[in-house]
């Protein structure tokens, strides 16, 4: 579900205080664009960067920028993925923003800063138009190593590093992705997928997708994927309608019911995905 572009410029503010005129016009930008700027998808740009980037495992993974899209932080993720599972990241999000858009949000935060809502630097954002570039003020103070990815691929983050290192140190590994119903299981095959595509194709990784999948044999990693209630009932509905909603009800739940009391995945797993 996507975030309403006001709140990510409050959590931005809050987050980094320092952010100049031209940090938030950054936010904007990637927030409507989903993509730092032309080129960021070079393989080569990506190469250097990451090796001037210091590793630094207490910066999050991601952050959430609105729009359906996330900043994957590069120093925390270069211990784990490569060049090319961070770029199959990226092949993922869907660039459909509009110069509409962005004026809209630029419009909000020059307002934001007029009003004292954020603070007075804000109020020169529109003087920055076409320039996607952090402050070194910014740079100094927070870094600014970075690429763009959906939101919905944030949570999957963790177990992507879980399943890299493994890969380090095994042949071979199997890895289960169980939850209940419209828990965001499938998605993260596909992105799963997407990232270690190599490894599939050579057998070096294989998944089992599927409620039970715990239930069904032993496992090197096993996630376990969850979510509100409200919004598994609107995945389901938005899939089949009301009636797959009601049919979930009569028949599937009280099957999920039954297992997860008898297994506890959300215990008995490495990792617990909430999506």
């Amino acid at each position: 579900m996507r975030t309403n572009f006001y709140d990510i410029l409050s959590s931005h503010s809050r987050a980094y205080p320092k952010m100049l005129a031209e940090d938030y016009y950054a936010l904007a930008y990637e927030s409507e664009y989903g993509e730092v700027c032309d080129g960021d998808n070079d393989a080569q740009l990506l190469l250097d960067e990451l090796s001037k980037t210091k590793t630094d495992v207490l910066e999050p993974f991601s952050v959430t920028i609105g729009g359906g899209y996330a900043r994957l932080n590069l120093a925390p993720i270069k211990a784990y993925l490569s060049v090319d599972n961070i770029l199959s990241l990226m092949s993922l999000t869907a660039k459909e923003g509009s110069s509409d858009g962005l004026n809209r949000k630029i419009s909000l935060i020059h307002r934001s800063g007029v009003m004292g809502i954020l603070p007075q630097n804000a109020r020169d954002v529109d003087k920055f138009d076409g320039k996607v570039t952090h402050s070194a003020l910014y740079k100094r103070l927070y870094g600014a190593s970075y690429r763009i990815i959906l939101s919905d691929v944030a949570p999957i983050i963790p177990g992507l590093c879980l399943i890299s290192e493994a890969l380090g140190k095994a042949e071979k590994i199997t890895v289960a992705l169980d939850g209940r119903k419209a828990s965001g299981k499938s998605f993260a095959c596909k992105v799963i997928s997407t990232v270690f595509a190599s490894e599939l194709e050579a057998g070096k990784l294989v998944i089992n997708d599927g409620f039970g999948s715990f239930g069904s044999g032993n496992y090197d990693i096993k996630f376990y994927f969850d979510t509100d209630e409200e919004s598994r009932k609107m995945r389901i509905i938005e899939a089949g309608g009301d009636i797959a909603w009601s049919k979930y009800e009569s028949e599937t739940r009280p099957e999920e019911d039954v297992y997860i009391e008898k297994y506890e995945p959300a215990i008995n797993c490495d990792l617990v995905i909430r999506t």
